[in-house]
């Protein structure tokens, strides 16, 4: 969700509110005092400069990767380390200038890119959840799906996610030096983020809580087994770790963008109130969903071994020759983190196949 779609009301009602206090106020203040308004500024001055760093290595160590071995997760998580980036640049300018010097095109363009980032990064958790049940669910089936197709999927999100958001372009417009969907009717405004709300972020919710709910009840079944020291029992331990990351990388989005996304839908249905309180929550809510694209390289360091020894050897400029070895590999698990090694899977026949590593 754009952090500029959040002055689409906000802005339009308070401006005015202000400036029937001073009539020589053109552009909206915030309410609260200077003190805590530089906390907030300084803040996200901290979160942008984290926000860039962190995700710029999680690329990094994505595409290092993905030249060793190619696989759909490994996409989806540089995609959404990519709407990360862009929606912490663009979520930035909101805090700052609002595009009052730079024109009407770059305010239409920013407001749609950031819509998109938001509409693109729950999109790709989607995605990821139902990738991640397909391959604990039917591993063999994954195996055999097409990969070059597979691959273009993270495009495919960005692609549909502009489509979705393309009407922005035409609504966005610059009021006072703050970029805002003014020009968007009330009923239609209403309509668009209901859509986005209910349709697009509870449905998503609910399709990311059924596929990780069927992929633990999958591994729930072999949890007898995952004690062994074989390598299929390593592998099903690893399915287990990944998915724990994944769900962690959920919650921590859902915690982010809740607050956000529910005092949005006030703001739409006239439920807001002009006071300090309200403002200052208001932005805490805002803040709080801009702290969270800075999260997710650090839950990837946390629960992989992998992710955290490429993100040290891109840090040192560390290229050793096992870096290059070509052969398949795939996500194992030791006691606590996840590791790629070469190793075999095994059917329910107790055949052995070898398992695609989309789960990095």
């Amino acid at each position: 969700m754009a952090l500029s779609s959040s002055l689409n009301t906000s802005a339009a009602n308070t401006s005015g509110f202000y400036q029937g206090m001073n009539a020589s106020i053109p552009r909206f203040r915030p309410p609260f005092s200077p003190i805590l308004y530089l906390l907030f500024v300084y803040y996200a001055i901290a979160v942008l400069a984290l926000s860039i760093i962190s995700n710029l290595l999680a690329l990094a160590a994505c595409f290092k990767l993905y030249r060793r071995n190619p696989s759909v997760m490994l996409g989806y998580l540089a995609s959404l380390s990519v709407a990360n980036l862009c929606f912490s640049i663009l979520g930035s300018f909101d805090f700052s200038m609002h595009f009052s010097l730079t024109g009407e095109v770059a305010c239409k363009v920013e407001g749609f890119l950031t819509e998109t980032c938001y509409m693109a990064a729950i999109i790709i958790l989607v995605c990821i959840s139902y990738e991640r049940k397909r391959v604990v669910a039917t591993p063999i089936l994954a195996r055999l799906k097409e990969l070059h197709f597979r691959k273009l999927l993270p495009l495919l999100v960005w692609v549909f996610s502009s489509i979705l958001c393309s009407p922005l372009l035409i609504f966005y417009t610059r009021i006072h030096g703050t970029c805002t969907s003014i020009l968007l009717a009330s009923i239609s405004r209403l309509i668009f983020y209901i859509i986005q709300t209910v349709v697009v972020y509870v449905l998503s919710l609910f399709l990311m809580f059924w596929a990780h709910l069927n992929i633990f009840k999958t591994l729930s079944r072999h949890r007898t087994f995952r004690r062994g020291s074989s390598s299929a029992a390593k592998i099903f331990r690893s399915d287990a770790k990944l998915s724990r990351m994944l769900v962690a990388v959920i919650i921590v989005f859902v915690v982010c963008h809740t607050p956000y996304m529910s005092m949005l839908l006030m703001i739409n249905f006239g439920i807001e109130e002009r006071t300090a309180t309200w403002q200052i929550t208001w932005h805490i809510a805002r803040l709080l969903m801009f702290s969270q694209t800075t999260i997710n390289p650090f839950i990837y360091c946390f629960f992989s071994k992998q992710f955290r020894k490429t993100c040290k050897d891109i840090l040192t400029c560390h290229c050793s020759a096992s870096n290059l070895q070509v052969p398949r590999l795939r996500a194992t698990s030791g006691t606590t983190s996840l590791e790629l090694q070469a190793v075999p899977c095994y059917d329910g026949n107790g055949g052995p196949y070898e398992k695609d590593i989309t789960e990095m």
